[in-house]
């Protein structure tokens, strides 16, 4: 007598298992552009949180010389020693401040122009606008060399920046008088975009007659 065996069948593996991709893939992508998204933002609040642009040690100047009526050293609660210095107002002048703009930060700096806030609107007495720059390093201080358009600054570089200060007719009336001590630079480091608050390392009164 012959027994005949069916040979055992090979298990039908489940459709749904048998055409399953692999998923891996996929998620490490997700992973990866959620931690790059991460970093990017990370990234962008250090930028806006530093403060590169300080104005440092370097020369300062107020022009027309010829209108300073007194300059001395002053004391300021949050500002620290600075110099006070005094003007005579005189119609359709423009008075020009220069100073120190460093950048002590780890990236290059574009300063791109004064904020619209620092520049003055109509109804202000007092609007300013950027004259121009000169180096550190040349012989030229105190007086510009180069017309004002967006520069910029590498770590531990810095220039002599130069702001126009146009004083008003309504502010001429008997008595009155204006100032300036900061500007407020819009600049970028590496795509953002932010403003930094500069005191000048000395303020500026002009006034009619004297101060």
């Amino acid at each position: 007598m012959v027994v005949r065996t069916r040979p055992p069948q090979t298990p039908v593996m489940p459709r749904s298992v048998a055409i399953s991709p692999r998923r891996w893939p996929k998620r490490l992508v997700v992973v990866i552009i959620a931690v790059v998204m991460t970093a990017l933002a990370v990234s962008a609040l250090w930028l806006r949180a530093s403060q590169p642009l300080t104005t440092g040690t370097g020369p300062r100047s107020v022009q027309p010389n010829r209108l300073v009526t007194g300059s001395f050293d002053a004391r300021g609660f949050q500002d620290g020693a600075f110099t006070q210095v005094e003007l005579r107002m005189v119609p359709k002048t423009i008075y020009r401040v220069g100073f120190p703009v460093w950048n002590e930060g780890r990236l290059p700096v574009t300063v791109l122009g004064l904020s619209s806030g620092s520049a003055g609107g109509p109804g202000d007495a007092v609007t300013t606008s950027l004259a121009g720059t000169t180096s550190m390093d040349g012989g030229q201080q105190g007086r510009v060399t180069t017309p004002f358009a967006p520069f910029t600054l590498q770590p531990d570089e810095g220039v002599e920046l130069f702001v126009d200060v146009h004083v008003r007719a309504s502010a001429f009336a008997a008595g009155s008088a204006v100032g300036l001590n900061t500007v407020v630079l819009d600049y970028r480091t590496a795509l953002v975009h932010n403003e930094a608050t500069l005191f000048l390392g000395m303020s500026i009164n002009i006034c009619k007659p004297r101060c």
